[in-house]
C-alpha cells in the first residue's frame, strides 16, 4: 500500500465507529418521538373520555329536571281539578 492508501484508510477508520452511534441515535429519537406520539394520543383519548362524562352528566341533570317540572306541573293540575269542580 502506499502512503496515501494508508493515510485514507486511516481517515475513514474513526468515521466506521460513528455510523452505529448515529444509528442508535437516530433510533432512540424515532422511539421518543413514538413514545412522544404515543402520550399526546393518550391525553387526547383521556379528554374526549372527561367530556362524554360531562356530557351524559349534563344529560342526565338536565332529565330529571324535566321530570321534576312534569311531575309538578301535574301536581298542580290535580290541586286545580278539585277547585274547578267547586
Amino acid at each position: 500500500m502506499t502512503d496515501d492508501s494508508l493515510q485514507s484508510s486511516a481517515a475513514a477508520a474513526p468515521a466506521a465507529p460513528a455510523a452505529p452511534a448515529a444509528a442508535a441515535a437516530a433510533a432512540a429519537a424515532v422511539a421518543a418521538a413514538a413514545a412522544a406520539a404515543a402520550m399526546k394520543h393518550k391525553k387526547q383519548l383521556l379528554l374526549q373520555q372527561i367530556q362524554l362524562q360531562q356530557q351524559t352528566q349534563l344529560q342526565q341533570q338536565t332529565q330529571q329536571q324535566q321530570q321534576q317540572q312534569q311531575q309538578q306541573t301535574q301536581q298542580q293540575q290535580q290541586m286545580l281539578l278539585p277547585a274547578a269542580a267547586l
